[in-house]
């Protein structure tokens, strides 16, 4: 396998796992991408709401830009951008590891 693949799979699933969790824990921090998302003068409205049809902690999250001309749901656009955005913060520290291990692999005797 190469190299690049590794790397590849690696900061995918971990900026999946970064992506679950900011997302779980700290649903605010979707703010991140507001200045990739809404002209200048829009705000992102970030709001959360429980879900309680039978299953109790289950929540909601909607995305909104809000702007001279209404409200408009972005909430799409915004998680896509932001996963994006963990992979790519995931993906120099995996490729160093990866490239690290593969060193010390090739390293040892067989």
């Amino acid at each position: 396998m190469s190299i690049g693949l590794i790397v590849g799979v690696v900061a995918l699933w971990l900026g999946t796992m970064l992506f679950a969790g900011l997302l779980s824990i700290l649903p605010q921090s979707v703010r991140i991408v507001r200045p990739l998302i809404c002209p200048p003068g829009t705000l992102l409205d970030i709001r959360t709401f429980s879900v309680s049809y039978g299953r109790q902690r289950a929540k909601g999250l909607t995305v909104e830009a809000v702007g001279p001309d209404g409200r408009q749901e972005v909430k799409g656009r915004a998680l896509i951008i932001f996963w994006g955005l963990c992979c790519l913060a995931c993906a120099l520290p995996s490729a160093i590891i990866v490239l690290l291990v593969m060193r010390l692999l090739a390293s040892l005797p067989m």
